[in-house]
C-alpha cells in the first residue's frame, strides 16, 4: 500500500520536514531520491517545490556549513548580476583591460567579462603561481582567441573577485553578504580567502544546504525576494544564454534542457527546474577531498537530475526555463 507523502517523509527520519506543495510531489520518486542520496554518502539534501520545503535531510542529523566547491563560481556570477541590477556595471561585454590596464596592449585586450564568466577567455594554465590568486590569473598566457574555445578554468575566474572589488568598493565576499545573503536571510556562511586575503572564487564558499536552496529559490522566483528585485530579469536571461564556445554552459552555471545547475567537486549540486518549480540541493563532505575515485563513485553527478525530474509528472510542468513564472507565495 502506498503511504501518503507526509507519512513517507516522517518515516525517512533525520532532519526532515515537510509541507504540502502544489502540484504534489510523487511520493515514490521522493523516496528514490532520498535513498540514492543516502547511498552515495550525501551529507544533506533539500527539496523545495513551489517555494515550500518538501525535504530537508541531514543524514547525520548535524546541520552545518559545507564547502560548496565550484558552486562558489555560480554564486560569484550572481554578484556580477547584482552589479548589473544596481547599475554599477553597464555590460557583460566590458573589456577586462578596463580593470587590468596592462592587458590593453596585447591580445588580451579582446577579453571581456563575458569571456571570463563563460570560461572562454582564451587564457591557458598559468606559468607561475603567486600568493595572490588574482596575480596568478593575470600571469596566465593567451593560448586561443577569446570567445573561440571553452576551457573550464579555476584560475581565470579569480579575476571576478577583483572586478567586483573595483566596482562595488568592497571585497566580493562582503558584497555578496551585504547585497544577496543578508536580504535572503542567510546569516551563516564562510568564504575562504587566499594568502593575501582575497576571496577564493573557484571554490571557497561554505553554506548550509537549506541556505543554498534559498539561493536557488531566488532564481526560481525571477530574482525577486520579499518584493525586492535582487537580480534583474535581463541578467537572468543572460545567465541562461548558451555561450558560443560551449552551448551547455551559461554564466558560470551549467545549462540543463529545462533549467540550470551549479556543480561542485565531490558532488555539491544546486539544481533549479523552473517548469517543475523545483529547487534541489545535495551537499557531500568527502573523506578525501582530492580523491577522483570518491568524486566518481559518490558525486551524484548523473543521477540527480533524472531523479529530480521524476518528482513532478511532466504533464504538470509549467513553462520551461521561465524564471519567475508562477512566483512562489510571499516572495
Amino acid at each position: 500500500m502506498r503511504l501518503p507523502l507526509l507519512a513517507v517523509l516522517l518515516l525517512l527520519g533525520g532532519c526532515t520536514s515537510a509541507q504540502p506543495a502544489q502540484p504534489p510531489l510523487v511520493a515514490a520518486a521522493l523516496e528514490r531520491l532520498v535513498a540514492e542520496a543516502a547511498a552515495t554518502q550525501s551529507t544533506a539534501i533539500v527539496v523545495r517545490q513551489g517555494g515550500r520545503e518538501a525535504v530537508r535531510r541531514w543524514f547525520d542529523e548535524r546541520p552545518r556549513l559545507v564547502g560548496t566547491q565550484s558552486v562558489t563560481k555560480s554564486v560569484a556570477a550572481l554578484a556580477v548580476g547584482r552589479l548589473l541590477t544596481i547599475g554599477a556595471l553597464d555590460s557583460l561585454d566590458v573589456p577586462m583591460h578596463r580593470f587590468f590596464p596592462t592587458w590593453a596592449h596585447d591580445g588580451r585586450s579582446a577579453i571581456t567579462l563575458r569571456h571570463v564568466l563563460t570560461h572562454s577567455s582564451g587564457l591557458g594554465p598559468p606559468e607561475v603561481r603567486y600568493p595572490s590568486a588574482v596575480a596568478t590569473a593575470l600571469a596566465a598566457p593567451l593560448v586561443a582567441a577569446p570567445g573561440t574555445s571553452f576551457r573550464y578554468d579555476g584560475v581565470t575566474v579569480q579575476l571576478v573577485a577583483e572586478v567586483v572589488r573595483q566596482l562595488a568598493g568592497k571585497p566580493l565576499d562582503r558584497f555578496v553578504g551585504d547585497e544577496l545573503f543578508t536580504p535572503l536571510g542567510i546569516t551563516r556562511w564562510h568564504w575562504r580567502t587566499d594568502a593575501v586575503g582575497l576571496p577564493d572564487v573557484s571554490g571557497g564558499l561554505a553554506l548550509a544546504a537549506e541556505d543554498l536552496a534559498t539561493v536557488g529559490q531566488l532564481l526560481l522566483d525571477g530574482g525577486t525576494w520579499q518584493g525586492k528585485q535582487l537580480l534583474s530579469a535581463a541578467f537572468l536571461a543572460e545567465l541562461q544564454r548558451p555561450s558560443q564556445a560551449q552551448p551547455r554552459y551559461g554564466l558560470l552555471w551549467w545549462l540543463e534542457p529545462d533549467g540550470i545547475r551549479a556543480n561542485g567537486w565531490q558532488g555539491q549540486h544546486l539544481l533549479v527546474l523552473p517548469a517543475k518549480k523545483l529547487v534541489v540541493v545535495r551537499l557531500r563532505e568527502p573523506r578525501d577531498l582530492h580523491s577522483q575515485e570518491e568524486n566518481e563513485r559518490f558525486g551524484f553527478h548523473e543521477a540527480l537530475a533524472p531523479l529530480a525530474r521524476a518528482l513532478v509528472p511532466a504533464r504538470l510542468d509549467g513553462t520551461a526555463g521561465a524564471f519567475g513564472a508562477g512566483r512562489s507565495p510571499g516572495r
